[in-house]
């Protein structure tokens, strides 16, 4: 175990650094899971434009 390891063990409550990193991660894949499904429904409503515009102009 490192200095700042030992430092941070005793600054905060046993188990407490452990959370924080589950907690950032939990935050983390909830961003990755909303920016994904963001660009699936902008893929979609941009598939469904080319077609809307392909079919007002007669092709």
């Amino acid at each position: 175990m490192n200095r700042t390891m030992t430092m941070t063990l005793r600054t905060m409550a046993p188990g407490k650094p452990a959370a924080m990193a589950r907690t950032q991660h939990a935050q983390g894949m909830l961003l990755m899971r909303r920016a994904v499904g963001f660009a699936i429904v902008a893929s979609g409503f941009a598939a469904i434009a080319a077609q809307g515009l392909a079919h007002l102009t007669g092709h």
